[in-house]
């Protein structure tokens, strides 16, 4: 909840309670770029993102997918309203805990993409990728100028 990590640094998470901040007010998108292991770099692209609040835990809204990617993996394993999942909240739909070494995320079945696991692990087309980093940036759309 609470973040971690330095703003300057290389590694860091802003926490849910500070991305339950951001989204308010306008309309905020989401782009998580990933580094694969042959050191290429693709990316996610979501025309909607938002946060819910604590008292829901923090479920997620995402939509209007684009990027360079063929396969979106969140229409695979749909994160739409799904609430967070960490080590001491199970709240994904499947039978044992996704979190394991998955780490927290918006689990539904276990996703297709697990940005804060180690190595970061994404699955496209059917075929999985470990990989050597995970980007998530957000940023409010009605402020920039089309």
């Amino acid at each position: 909840e609470e973040g971690f990590g330095d703003l300057k640094g290389d590694k860091m998470w802003y926490g849910l309670k500070a991305l339950n901040c951001f989204p308010e007010p306008g309309q905020w998108e989401l782009r998580i770029d990933f580094q694969f292991q042959n050191k290429t770099w693709s990316h996610l692209h979501y025309k909607q993102f938002k946060v819910g609040s604590a008292s829901d835990e923090y479920p997620l809204t995402i939509g209007g997918f684009t990027g360079i990617t063929p396969d979106d993996p969140f229409v695979t394993h749909p994160l739409n309203g799904m609430r967070f999942t960490a080590s001491d909240n199970d709240n994904d739909r499947h039978s044992s805990h996704c979190v394991g070494s998955a780490g927290g995320w918006w689990h539904n079945s276990c996703t297709h993409i697990y940005p804060n696991r180690q190595p970061p692990y994404i699955q496209l087309n059917s075929k999985g990728y470990n990989l050597l980093s995970t980007e998530m940036k957000i940023r409010q759309l009605d402020c920039i100028t089309q």
